[in-house]
């Protein structure tokens, strides 16, 4: 998951929300970026259903 984030991130140049990546779990991100992280994770989830 926290590879999708960290593509995420890479991939909206005008919007980089990763701020430090702490281990292969765990990062900080803005707080602006939550509602799209959270919806990211929730497709990706349901399409692997």
């Amino acid at each position: 998951m926290a590879q999708t984030i960290v593509h995420m991130s890479n991939s909206l140049k005008d919007l980089r929300f990763q701020v430090l990546e702490l281990d292969s779990t765990c990062m900080f991100v803005q707080p602006q970026a939550q509602q799209m992280i959270h919806g990211e994770i929730s497709l990706f989830s349901y399409q692997k259903l």
